[in-house]
């Protein structure tokens, strides 16, 4: 179980992040250049665009990320609530870096989504906890 919660802490964070970047830049910076006609195809090929970029520029965070959550955060922290403000903080992180090469703030907005959610998914996971009703 340890090595498929440390896969999606890897894996996860590019795919999500991906999309939530593609419905970002879409919503808020393209909308005017788009036809009705290309949007779905303009958004499925970005996407995929999107995602290997996403590897490129936050893979290595993302493993690194996913091992620290693994070894250090979840033997230590019980509470829900820490544990998910670790996840949104090394999220925030993982953004900040991307400032590097792309200049756009949302990165880090994306990137506590990013890690508020995979977060959730990695302590669920990691504990028995029960369903959300």
């Amino acid at each position: 179980m340890r090595t498929i919660r440390i896969v999606i802490g890897f894996v996860a964070p590019s795919l999500l992040g991906a999309l939530l970047v593609i419905n970002w830049t879409y919503v808020f910076e393209r909308r005017e250049e788009l036809g009705a006609t290309n949007i779905v195809f303009g958004v499925i090929v970005t996407y995929f665009t999107a995602v290997a970029y996403a590897f490129l520029l936050i893979g290595i965070q993302s493993l690194v990320c996913a091992l620290l959550m693994e070894f250090l955060v979840a033997p230590r922290i019980r509470n829900i609530y820490l544990y998910l403000l670790v996840s949104c903080l090394l999220g925030a992180l993982s953004g900040a870096t991307v400032l590097m090469f792309i200049d756009r703030m949302y990165f880090i907005i994306i990137g506590v989504f990013v890690g508020l959610i995979v977060g959730l998914g990695l302590y669920r996971l990691s504990r028995d906890v029960p369903e959300i009703t």
